[in-house]
């Protein structure tokens, strides 16, 4: 068991999620759970089911679309139990530090044991993500 809300978990993960892929990293390895389940547009039919999955996502971003950082912020978060809905605006940073796209998106986390062990994102404007996306240089695929 561990003193930290679940709150407190899920606004530590994402205020140490940028500005750079290794503080990415960093971030994930200290606040996602081992056996992390998380499930997003990208990832419906098959979602991400280890930490280690997450962080070769993280990884094929960088190779694939040039994002090299994050820039989050958490404009509303509530909580229920290990239960946390964070809002968010979420930019990606290519490796100078300008923004490729950016997107409103609402999280769910459960945190077990001070640890996000499941989330999923719901999108706003999935056109919005998408768009950003599907240009033919930021390819994620």
């Amino acid at each position: 068991m561990t003193d930290i809300s679940p709150e407190d978990v899920v606004r530590n993960y994402w205020a140490q999620f940028g500005p750079t892929f290794d503080d990415a990293v960093a971030s994930s390895r200290r606040w996602l759970h081992e056996d992390l389940e998380l499930v997003s547009f990208m990832s419906p039919d098959n979602p991400i089911k280890k930490l280690d999955a997450m962080l070769e996502d993280l990884e094929r971003a960088r190779a694939n679309a040039g994002i090299h950082g994050y820039a989050v912020e958490l404009p509303n978060v509530a909580a229920n139990g290990n239960v946390v809905f964070a809002e968010r605006h979420e930019t990606m940073l290519d490796k100078d530090g300008k923004p490729l796209t950016a997107f409103d998106v609402v999280g769910v986390f459960e945190v077990e044991d001070g640890k996000i062990r499941r989330f999923t994102d719901y999108f706003f404007d999935t056109r919005q993500m998408a768009g950003g996306w599907n240009d033919g240089d930021n390819a994620l695929g």
